[in-house]
């Protein structure tokens, strides 16, 4: 039971830091603007969608991987490691390019108004980049969890969120 505690807790901590980064940018963009909140929320619900199903791919690796992992095949698990992480990287180009090309049809469909239209159009452009990252950033990952070594995911989380804290608050308030 110990060994699973500490392969989770590491996972929890750096979940939770996620959910308070995300809640923190929700915060400074509420008190910068109303539109640019809304702005995030339209553009947020459909672009983590397409990230959480990429991190489903490497998650149900990971489960092959550490299957095999216990079964002492470490010839599979080379295998299944190599396959995650080549199409855990195409399918985020794909989405890197639709996100940056053609995004209006979406939010179209989505009824986003035209007020809030240029704001979805904008931010999602600049966030479409993280795509390039998340492939090979949820391959690490599974690769770290299923090697038993989950004490840099936890580090990565609070650098991630204190850097993001202070460009949010740079950005949106134009000082530091």
């Amino acid at each position: 039971m110990s060994g699973l505690l500490s392969l989770a807790v590491p996972i929890i901590l750096n979940n939770i830091i996620a959910q308070v980064q995300m809640l923190v940018d929700k915060m400074f963009l509420g008190h910068a603007n109303d539109l640019y909140l809304s702005a995030l929320g339209n553009v947020s619900s459909p672009v983590w969608t397409m990230m959480s199903f990429c991190n489903s791919l490497a998650m149900g690796a990971s489960i092959l991987i550490s299957q095999n992992a216990g079964a002492g095949k470490k010839d599979h698990m080379e295998e299944y490691a190599g396959a995650m992480i080549k199409y855990n990287n195409i399918l985020p180009v794909f989405l890197f390019f639709f996100w940056m090309i053609s995004p209006e049809p979406v939010f179209r469909l989505m009824g986003v108004s035209e007020n809030v239209m240029p704001l979805c159009l904008g931010y999602v452009r600049w966030y479409a980049p993280l795509f390039l990252l998340i492939g090979m950033g949820g391959s690490l990952s599974v690769i770290m969890q299923t090697s038993n070594y989950t004490k840099p995911l936890v580090l990565y989380g609070l650098l991630r969120s204190f850097i993001n804290i202070c460009l949010d608050w740079v950005l949106i308030f134009g000082k530091f």
